[in-house]
């Protein structure tokens, strides 16, 4: 049996809240019980590959796998076993804290390692996109999109003081099937059956915050991708076909300037990949391409030409392409315009 000195514990309380990556911190150690402090994620997305204990790099698996749901907060326990959920902040210290967890900050037995994704926003990675930013547009007391606060028990509490506003508010307008919903002022909640119509109707603004959750009389306006406002959580609308190598005489021709969605310089673009997802599918187009960074290209007949200049190994890991190199996507084909 180890045995610590009451130094040592003092010692490990007093640094466990530190900044362990860029993009998580590391909330200390806490008990678990069979009836889960934080639901697990093992089994729902493919990141976390194969048995849980023997899975490299497990806290930046777990790390992903939470953040492309626009999950906040995320545990490791046991060695790699991965949990997250949209209220995991409010229930991760359920059980009370726990001395088990291993200095790797993989947990330990019925002990979670608990992260806090640092930006707050828990935005999400590509392919597993539940909601994309359309920008902040201006409001006034007649909303140009309606509030959803006071009717969904998923919106709780003082919306200024709510954990995870944006995803909250995504969840309240998807289970409604409505595919725009709004936040303003820090976590405020809007959405309706009509919002893409209704939420440009007092024209752009440029007071909304940087963490995503709009401004004062400012809403920052999402769209969810799926039309319907019904898809599964993680559920992938197109898969990589790999890297391809492009020349001046293209594979596959541009979308760049025949699409509103296509934003902006393609390099500086929020979301490029789910941005070209959409403006492919509009036009019926099964294949689609980025490149450089944010490049879109599309075509009818893309599946035929994407592989003219042979394969690539240009591509960068944010599935962005690269220098004349095309990651090319397929829209599978339940999510595929008619």
């Amino acid at each position: 049996m180890k045995i610590y000195s009451i130094g040592l514990i003092l010692t490990i309380a007093m640094v466990v809240n530190r900044v362990v990556s860029q993009n998580f911190v590391n909330l200390g150690c806490w008990g678990d019980k069979p009836n889960r402090a934080v639901p697990t994620l093992e089994g729902k997305d493919p990141i976390l590959d194969g048995p849980y204990w023997k899975r490299e790099n497990p806290i930046e698996k777990c790390y992903q796998a939470a953040k492309k749901r626009g999950y906040q907060y995320f545990a490791i326990q046991h060695g790699g076993w991965c949990a997250s959920s949209s209220d995991a902040g409010q229930t991760y210290k359920k059980y009370g804290a726990s001395n088990r967890c291993q200095p790797d900050g993989e947990g330990g037995p019925w002990s979670n390692q608990v992260y806090k994704i640092s930006d707050g926003s828990g935005n999400q990675e590509e392919g597993a996109k539940n909601y994309v930013k359309l920008g902040c547009w201006a409001d006034r007391p007649y909303r140009a999109v309606p509030s959803l606060e006071g009717q969904d028990p998923t919106l709780d509490g003082l919306y200024w003081k709510r954990e995870n506003p944006i995803e909250k508010c995504y969840q309240a307008a998807k289970r409604r099937g409505y595919q725009y919903f709004a936040i303003q002022h820090g976590g405020w909640c809007a959405s309706s059956c009509d919002a893409g119509q209704t939420y440009k109707k007092y024209g752009a603004s440029t007071r909304c915050q940087s963490d995503g959750e709009g401004g004062p009389w400012a809403n920052q306006v999402y769209q969810i991708p799926d039309g319907s406002g019904n898809q599964e959580e993680g559920a992938k609308s197109y898969k990589k076909l790999g890297c391809w190598a492009d020349k001046p005489e293209r594979a596959i021709p541009t979308l760049e300037g025949q699409d509103p969605i296509l934003d902006g310089a393609y390099e500086t673009r929020e979301n490029p990949i789910e941005k070209c997802y959409q403006a492919a599918k509009k036009r019926g187009y099964e294949y689609f391409a980025i490149q450089h960074g944010g490049w879109c290209a599309s075509s009818r007949d893309a599946k035929k030409t994407y592989k003219k200049y042979g394969a690539s190994t240009n591509c960068q890991s944010d599935g962005e392409g690269g220098p004349w190199a095309n990651q090319v996507y397929k829209i599978t084909k339940d999510k595929q315009a008619s």
